[in-house]
């Protein structure tokens, strides 16, 4: 991965973690948390890749299993489903469903998982140390459901049922570009 920042914000978000693994993944899930994190489209950047047993997970790791023969998996679209609907719908709630009724916006799968994480108590407390504004609001659920909240709600689903949520088998190289193109068509939409 490749990234940069400003200083006040790389500052504000704590620097860069000194975790074992997926320091990469806690520095953007930090800065995220205090600006707007975007994208560079005008320069193209070829990391190296490198295996690595140094840590559990990340790219070392994946990389390995996948010169070992192992096939790696994508998280399944279906994972995505349910907080692609709860994202559109609070996002045309008003601040009075946001602050009262915020659960019954979410899908029943996610609203069984929101349950596990004890989300109506941490709600009201974001609620409570926010300003009265849905849009507020709005920026406070994009902050609480974070990259690690993602990760574990995919887990969950692949748990709950391996059936419809396994991870999926990475595309062949040839249909890449086509995949990409449908994804750059589907985030110009968003």
């Amino acid at each position: 991965s490749a990234f940069c920042c400003t200083m006040r914000n790389y500052v504000r978000c704590g620097g860069m973690r000194r975790n074992a693994a997926g320091e990469d993944f806690y520095f953007l899930q930090a800065l995220r948390k205090v600006g707007v994190v975007g994208r560079i489209t005008t320069t193209c950047v070829h990391p190296a890749g490198r295996v690595s047993g140094r840590v559990p997970f990340g790219t070392g790791p994946a990389i390995a299993k996948q010169l070992s023969g192992t096939a790696l998996g994508l998280y399944n679209q279906k994972c995505f489903e349910p907080l692609k609907i709860f994202f559109e719908r609070c996002s045309q709630a008003t601040y009075d469903i946001l602050q009262r009724n915020i659960e019954e916006l979410a899908p029943e799968l996610l609203s069984d998982f929101l349950k596990t994480l004890n989300f109506a108590s941490a709600w009201q407390k974001i609620v409570q140390n926010t300003p009265r504004q849905a849009e507020k609001l709005q920026n406070a659920l994009q902050i609480y459901c974070d990259g690690f909240f993602i990760l574990k709600f995919c887990h969950y689903l692949e748990e709950l049922d391996p059936e419809n949520f396994a991870r999926e088998a990475l595309p062949p190289d040839e249909a890449i570009p086509a995949l990409i193109s449908e994804l750059k068509q589907s985030y110009a939409a968003c």
